[in-house]
């Protein structure tokens, strides 16, 4: 009976092991960021100019307008610490734009929302917050 028992705890104490190890080595939920403020002292609702996301999964950023205000939606992007060219949003409310990459598991990124004018390419001003999170 004793055998019985100590054979019983080692395949406990695999399946523990086993288990245990097999946790993601990184994680797979998507860094979202919004830029969103009172348009109007009267507004009950916050109006959003943009949303952004990146997807660690397919190492993707996403960005929407979201606001009928004649300007585009930015995204500024850092890879590993290196700031990468601008994604923009030029088609208007509601339509998104997507930029991949290809990254290493766990490379740092960062990200920030902003408006401009495609036109000339011109940053008209940014939110104050960063998003981060890893491939």
């Amino acid at each position: 009976m004793k055998a019985i028992g100590r054979a019983l705890q080692v395949v406990v104490l695999t399946v523990v092991v086993v288990v245990a190890g097999a946790a993601p080595s990184h994680a797979t939920d998507p860094v979202f960021g919004s830029w969103c403020w009172l348009a109007h002292w009267y507004d009950m609702w916050q109006t959003c100019n943009a949303y952004g996301w990146f997807y660690p999964d397919g190492e993707s950023f996403k960005l929407q307008d979201t606001h009928s205000d004649g300007h585009s939606a930015v995204m500024r992007i850092w890879i590993n610490g290196d700031r990468k060219s601008d994604l923009w949003d030029q088609y208007g409310n509601g339509q998104y734009v997507w930029r991949d990459y290809s990254l290493a598991e766990g490379t740092p990124i960062k990200f920030q929302l902003c408006i401009g004018e495609y036109g000339t390419k011109t940053v008209l001003d940014c939110e104050g917050q960063y998003y981060y999170g890893n491939a």
